[in-house]
């Protein structure tokens, strides 16, 4: 029988393939009762968690033309089905599945190495109320991207990690995709100013954006974006060092004061004319004393990085609740024990061996429940 379990607002239905065998094996009125009788609770957003072995073959049965559950699915309003890490599936299983869920709109593919072009632009002309997708590790090009901004209007979050796009998809994607909230681009290493800059012009209530290993955008796109867009909660620039400086983070502060995530691994670089670092503690200074709201914060391998800067998140972040200073070697004790003091719903702090922290300062953390992982 399949399995009913809730979380939060929504309905997920658990069901493995030999389950779905068994109630295949039912006349289909009793099928479809069956399953609408686990769907009770809230039949406004269901999730189809299905075994990750089922392969192209198994799901072409189960959406059948004679199937209940084509059937079944094929009424439910706002539908989001999750298929993360499914990598037996091919275009043909997703096209088939699209068909048959005109109403989806949330769908995760994160890691379905075998969906390509073919079945996301299917995808996006048959499900026009989609607002929700991850395609991270997807074997897909700007061309699906395009599709789903010239069909998918309500878009409101995007997830493309890692995938072979340009300036061009996401300068398609957010001009006509005006209600997104969530952009996340990690290591799409063809992404440049154009791409952030227009997103700043077309999504000013933007709330996430993911730029990490962006490694062609400048301080030029990212202070354009920290003045134009006011609702920032998530912002990841890790290893986004040509993006950021003290200005950028100063501007990105004063604008949004509400960031609870930001993201900084590895930004840190010293100019090699200059002498003069892209970071300093006066920029991680003026970011926490202004982003009060702070509960996720990664500053590793911020070199030159000292304690006042990290006396100062204590200090103003009391809502804290991980931190990485993975490579800070000037952090010293006195910063962990302000932390401990301070930042009550600290749960996690992650660094490397730093003769300048000794066990009594994570002693001061770990009493308050805060795991402390040293590498």
């Amino acid at each position: 029988m399949a399995t009913l379990f809730t979380k939060s607002h929504h309905t997920h239905i658990g069901i493995n393939y030999d389950e779905l065998v068994q109630l295949q094996s039912m006349t289909p009125a009793n099928r479809i009762n069956n399953i609408q009788g686990t769907m009770l609770a809230n039949t406004q957003n269901a999730i189809i968690l299905l075994n990750r072995n089922i392969t192209d073959e198994h799901l072409n049965d189960i959406l059948s033309e004679n199937s209940a559950f084509k059937e079944h699915f094929s009424k439910l309003p706002n539908l989001s089905i999750n298929l993360e890490a499914y990598s037996k599936l091919t275009d043909a299983s997703i096209i088939n599945l699209v068909n048959s869920c005109p109403s989806l709109t949330k769908i995760n593919l994160k890691s379905c190495s075998s969906v390509t072009d073919k079945a996301i632009i299917t995808l996006a002309e048959h499900c026009k109320q989609l607002e929700e997708i991850n395609l991270a590790w997807c074997d897909i090009s700007e061309k699906s991207v395009l599709a789903l901004a010239e069909n998918c209007p309500n878009l409101k979050k995007i997830d493309l990690r890692s995938c072979y796009i340009t300036d061009k998809a996401v300068i398609g994607l957010v001009t006509n995709c005006k209600k997104l909230e969530s952009i996340c681009l990690p290591w799409c290493k063809s992404i440049t100013d154009d791409a952030v800059m227009a997103i700043a012009n077309n999504c000013p209530d933007i709330v996430e954006v993911d730029l990490r290993g962006c490694e062609k955008i400048t301080t030029t796109s990212v202070l354009y974006l920290s003045q134009r867009c006011h609702n920032l909660r998530t912002v990841h620039l890790k290893r986004s060092f040509k993006a950021v400086n003290d200005e950028v983070l100063t501007t990105l502060a004063s604008n949004n004061l509400h960031i609870e995530k930001l993201n900084l691994r590895g930004c840190y670089k010293k100019d090699e004319k200059s002498g003069q670092d892209n970071i300093t503690d006066a920029g991680i200074i003026n970011v926490v004393k202004k982003c009060k709201k702070i509960q996720v914060l990664d500053l590793a391998w911020q070199e030159n990085l000292g304690d006042s800067a990290i006396i100062a998140l204590a200090n103003n972040c009391p809502d804290l609740t991980s931190i990485d200073i993975s490579g800070c070697v000037n952090i010293t004790n006195e910063a962990i024990i302000e932390l401990a003091k301070r930042c009550q719903s600290l749960k996690m702090l992650i660094l490397f061996k730093n003769p300048l922290i000794t066990e009594m300062a994570y002693e001061k953390l770990r009493i308050k429940n805060c795991m402390v992982k040293v590498y």
